[in-house]
């Protein structure tokens, strides 16, 4: 569902940009280092925008490669632990069950206390 906003979202701010761009329509210097341009300032809208949509893919894209890399660093130590698991398993399962100590396994008594006696209580004078 966010996805669809965030088109939604990039749909009318484009459209907002191609409106602007059309109604600004005159034609327009644009002074580089060592020369001048002159050109139409709906190329230049719309040109600008276009880089800045290719700006902002192109840092998107970086930060997709670096959560990857975390991706894949993360699924490397989760394998590595459960090796680690594997094995530690295979040690225990391999070691003779301990003697039973004194006591364990024979029935415990059950002591019942009854709480709801009223209990006197002496202050001090």
């Amino acid at each position: 569902m966010k996805t669809q906003w965030s088109l939604i979202v990039a749909l009318l701010f484009s459209l907002l940009i191609a409106v602007f761009a059309i109604v600004n329509n005159e034609v327009v210097a644009v002074n580089f280092l060592f020369t001048s341009v002159e050109i139409s300032l709906v190329l230049l809208i719309l040109g600008s925008a276009a880089v800045g949509a290719l700006i902002m893919v192109f840092l998107s894209l970086l930060r997709h490669v670096r959560v990857g890399f975390q991706v894949r660093d993360l699924k490397k130590k989760i394998k590595a632990l459960e090796e680690e698991l594997k094995a530690k398993e295979a040690l225990l399962a391999e070691r003779e069950p301990e003697e039973e100590a004194p006591g364990e396994g024979e029935p415990v008594e059950e002591v019942k206390v009854d709480c709801t006696q009223d209990v006197d209580v002496q202050e001090d004078q």
